[in-house]
């Protein structure tokens, strides 16, 4: 048998034999390891170190073992095992430019993939706090229209792998506060008599 039996394509392969033989008790043994879906022979030990270039989620391992006994007398047992696929792992990151409501919001999402070796790409969607779309470019212009101080707006960013598999991260900003502005100070009236004006 293989071990492990649902593998990943970094594991380290054995093919566990186990012969006997009536007359000569343990026969010789030989090991043929093969990766049936590529064709590609993988070696002849019973351990073998697999990696992304060797094997892909999906790919059957199948161990071919032959035993020998003294008089020459053969017999061979297959035995396969799947290599198993691990979901992509992402992260979100959002980064500020200006402030409030009228700040540039820029998401990063950054894919990682231990099972291929084409990393994929993270796609961005901005959501409002309704989950409704925003739009799905990195960076996003915010206005009055978005929302005002304390709304959340979020990034989601999804990787996808060679297989279909998803993963999904998130990252929020709260729109911050913007301090009010004063346009102008006007005293009234202009010239003032003293003790007799009053000041607005």
């Amino acid at each position: 048998y293989i071990n492990p039996s649902s593998p990943y394509n970094d594991d380290s392969l054995g093919c566990v034999v186990s012969a006997v033989d009536a007359d000569d008790g343990f026969p010789a043994t030989g090991v043929v390891l093969t990766n049936v879906t590529t064709g590609a022979a993988l070696g002849t030990d019973a351990a073998q170190q697999l990696d992304a270039t060797l094997a892909s989620p999906g790919d059957v391992i199948q161990c071919e073992v032959t035993a020998t006994d003294s008089d020459g007398a053969t017999a061979t047992e297959l035995t396969e095992a799947t290599v198993d696929n691990r979901p992509p792992g992402v992260t979100a990151s959002i980064t500020v430019t200006g402030t409030g409501n009228t700040a540039a919001l820029t998401c990063t999402g950054t894919a990682t993939d231990d099972d291929d070796l084409a990393v994929p790409v993270a796609t961005i969607e901005w959501q409002d706090t309704a989950g409704i779309s925003l739009g799905t470019d990195a960076t996003i212009q915010l206005d009055s229209s978005l929302g005002v101080d304390g709304t959340e707006i979020t990034c989601v960013a999804t990787a996808t792998d060679q297989t279909g598999a998803t993963a999904i991260a998130t990252a929020i900003h709260t729109i911050d506060n913007t301090p009010p502005v004063v346009d102008s100070v006007m005293v009234t009236p202009e010239n003032p008599i003293a003790d007799t004006s009053e000041f607005t």
